[in-house]
């Protein structure tokens, strides 16, 4: 990672980031780079990781961030090389990759999500502290833990005051890189 850095800043917009559409997280991940590590890449929008992984793989485009389910086969073949993760831990499946908070890039601790969601007052507060637990006692389940750990992802399970937390850091910090960068959507 560093000597990508390095290069970057030596050669600015040489390098090529390919990224799974413009305003995408992976997008929005590279332009934190670029922003944090005084550095300029050539963005190259994919329509979808599955658009970018052969250019990605054939060297077509030089980095890119990437989803880890869609991407450790690749690494785990040799066919592409981690040089970090942006997860608050370090990887067990990908040992010696380091984190970018342990690269000091610690505004590049960005993890893909999913959330339950439904229009605000359409499900009785009674269903939704149903949902809420079927959904924490499935997620707590060895079967669901299994099947994450396979795609090498950690499931948590938040209740609804802890994601709407989540999603208004979220919706903050990628704001402030969208509004600063001038990012539009495809």
């Amino acid at each position: 990672m560093q000597e990508l850095v390095a290069q970057a800043k030596a050669q600015p917009r040489h390098i090529t980031a390919g990224n799974s559409g413009n305003g995408t997280l992976a997008h929005l991940t590279a332009q934190i780079l670029e922003e944090q590590a005084g550095i300029e890449l050539i963005t190259v929008p994919y329509k979808g990781e599955s658009a970018l992984m052969p250019d990605l793989i054939s060297g077509l485009v030089a980095m890119g961030f990437l989803n880890l389910p869609s991407v450790a086969p690749h690494i785990k073949s040799g066919r592409l090389r981690a040089l970090a993760v942006s997860s608050p831990q370090p990887i067990t499946s990908l040992p010696g990759v380091p984190t970018l908070r342990s690269l000091n890039y610690p505004s590049l601790e960005v993890q893909g999500w999913a959330a339950l969601v439904a229009p605000k007052g359409s499900i009785p507060d009674a269903g939704l502290a149903r949902l809420e637990a079927l959904l924490a006692k499935a997620l707590a389940s060895e079967q669901v833990k299994s099947r994450f750990a396979a795609l090498n992802v950690a499931p948590v399970s938040e209740n609804r005051t802890q994601t709407a937390r989540f999603l208004a850091a979220e919706s903050q910090k990628y704001a402030a890189i969208i509004k600063s960068r001038g990012i539009t959507r495809d």
